[in-house]
């Protein structure tokens, strides 16, 4: 029994788990994976079965699913192989993406719009919109086609997962603009990826279903469906199937490897299922080059224009009174918005 076996693996979920212990296991399986494979990939001798590696593996999947704060390019999940990966490598954003800043009260919010007013000498017209509860990301498009996709990360880089986004349909992989637009040269845009709570229900049955751990919510969700290896898992299902042709001369090697296969195979298309329920929302504009843009809201016309989603429930309003309107109506109504918001 290898010492990561011995360790008792803490449910995700339990309220009596505290990070301390879920880290502790994090780290006995990404010390158990890499070890495994430097015996396999460098040393030709390997120290476990297939079967047991693919246990480990998955479960440090869910346990990253579920604690996405866990999830680092020194993850066995971050790599291929013995190798880096060029999926997550880092991805310098064209201009930083910024924090918002907060108001949580009434009082807050008029001493905000004071300084605003007296800022621009005057009461200007505002533009509304819900804050998605998801997974913050910079997408880059040059000449129309998308050129990378990456995640917030510290607002100056994060990490690319440009090849996770072709599975993902509101993330176009080229810009298809209505007649009497022109695509910009370059366009850099701000977004949200996440879940519906349709969606995210759905999922959750399935997790349970399988006897998997559900996630603890959309966000966490959306986080770890976005930074899943689907190239990893489409490399591993090849070499297995590789492996299985070599062996078809012997029956019990070949019935295991078509059982790995299967399981695989599963755990891509389930992989593949979360990625493809994921949305996305434009919510901001970075670099531009080739076209002049005046106000937020003539750029949200611009993207949907371009075909980018925006946000339907993004308004313009002429005065202070309609942003308080505009609070309280979806404080009382965000249960009736398709995904989670946390925020106006």
């Amino acid at each position: 029994m290898s010492d990561v076996e011995s360790t008792q693996a803490p449910s995700a979920t339990s309220e009596t788990a505290g990070l301390a212990e879920i880290r502790e296991r994090w780290s006995a399986l990404v010390a158990a994976i890499n070890d495994a494979r430097a015996a396999y990939y460098r040393r030709d001798a390997p120290t476990i079965s297939d079967d047991e590696y693919d246990r480990l593996f998955r479960e440090l999947i869910e346990l990253e699913a579920s604690w996405p704060e866990l999830q680092s390019g020194d993850s066995p999940t971050a790599s291929v192989g013995g190798d880096v990966a060029a999926m997550f490598a880092p991805v310098q954003h064209l201009q930083r993406m910024f924090s918002l800043d907060n108001v949580f009260s009434q009082d807050e919010l008029a001493e905000w719009l004071q300084r605003v007013e007296k800022s621009l000498d005057g009461e200007p017209e505002f533009l509304c919109e819900l804050k998605i509860d998801g997974l913050a990301v910079d997408a880059v498009y040059r000449h129309g086609r998308l050129a990378s996709l990456a995640t917030r990360g510290d607002g100056t880089t994060g990490e690319d997962v440009t090849y996770n986004s072709s599975f993902i349909e509101d993330v176009p992989a080229m810009l298809r603009p209505r007649e009497g637009h022109e695509v910009p040269d370059l366009l850099e845009v701000r977004g949200e990826v996440f879940f519906t709570n349709a969606f995210f229900e759905q999922l959750n049955e399935e997790q349970l279903a399988l006897h998997l751990t559900p996630f603890a919510n959309p966000r966490n969700a959306a986080a770890g469906s976005l930074r899943q290896r689907i190239d990893r898992r489409e490399q591993d299902l090849a070499t297995a199937q590789d492996g299985v042709v070599l062996q078809q001369g012997e029956p019990a090697q070949s019935d295991r490897g078509q059982a790995r296969i299967d399981r695989l195979r599963s755990d891509l298309e389930r992989a593949i299922v979360r990625l493809s329920g994921l949305r996305f929302t434009v919510h901001g504009i970075g670099q531009v080059d080739g076209v002049s843009i005046s106000t937020l809201s003539e750029g949200y016309e611009l993207l949907a224009n371009l075909g980018l989603p925006v946000s339907a429930q993004a308004k313009v309003v002429p005065n202070a009174q309609d942003v308080r309107a505009f609070i309280e109506h979806f404080g009382e109504h965000r249960h009736d918005v398709e995904h989670d918001i946390d925020g106006v």
